[in-house]
């Protein structure tokens, strides 16, 4: 079973003040862009990174945190990101439990090529081999740009929940998305 965060009722501002940042140093605006309420954190608060975790279970779900100070607010996105990184994994592990795979699912090695593993994961849920992923570095892959489609390829979901079930990041290897515009770079190219 995956241990959320338990719903708050608690107002979000009430919260993180219970976590020790300072009331004058907190506002709480929403943004129609992001469609979220979003905590502003001043370096005024006091704010320190042993406060991340309750910082972290006072907005989850409820508001985008961003800190006035760039140094505490990168450690607080990558506390936050690998927080939310073994959260989506252990979801992912969940639903291949529950569908009765986890017996064959491929594990990953650094020996293993990354091409022969992604094509490992795509048989797995039941794609051809090498028509779902593209290898565009050492470390990084990347959907191919005709696979993530609308309506949803057929085990594209499998798919996704394969990839953050594989552990891959531990080895230092990312998924990353190509922008329309580097699309577009590479068909002149």
């Amino acid at each position: 079973m995956i241990d959320l965060p338990p719903p708050s009722n608690v107002p979000i501002m009430e919260a993180v003040v219970s976590c020790g940042v300072s009331r004058s140093g907190v506002s709480l605006r929403y943004e129609a862009l992001l469609q979220s309420d979003v905590l502003s954190i001043a370096a005024s608060s006091g704010a320190t990174d042993k406060m991340f975790e309750c910082i972290r279970s006072a907005t989850w779900a409820r508001a985008m945190v961003e800190f006035e100070e760039p140094e505490i607010g990168a450690r607080y996105q990558a506390y936050d990101n690998a927080e939310a990184g073994a959260l989506m994994k252990a979801m992912a592990q969940e639903k291949i439990r529950k569908a009765g795979k986890q017996d064959t699912f491929p594990s990953y090695s650094a020996e293993r090529p990354l091409a022969e593993y992604l094509k490992a994961l795509e048989v797995f849920c039941g794609l051809n081999p090498g028509s779902a992923f593209e290898v565009i570095g050492a470390d990084s892959f990347t959907y191919k740009k005709d696979f993530l489609t609308f309506p949803t390829n057929p085990g594209a979901k499998c798919l996704t929940d394969a990839w953050m079930a594989s552990g891959l990041d531990q080895h230092g290897i990312r998924l990353v998305f190509i922008g329309n515009a580097a699309v577009e770079e590479r068909k002149e190219e």
